[in-house]
């Protein structure tokens, strides 16, 4: 939810919000089951070793 505070910066251009896809979420491994492609490609984004 964007509060008051929020929608003043953005339209004075001090901050802006960008829409990040799912697919693109590193928190995602962490939270969620994901295929193991998927799961493979946010780790090893992440610096993160794994073995499965």
């Amino acid at each position: 939810m964007v509060e008051k505070f929020d929608k003043e910066k953005i339209a004075e251009s001090q901050i802006r919000l960008v829409h990040i896809p799912g697919e693109q979420m590193l928190a995602d491994p962490m939270i969620k089951g994901l295929p193991v492609a998927v799961f493979k490609n946010h780790v090893s984004h992440m610096g993160i070793a794994f073995n499965l």
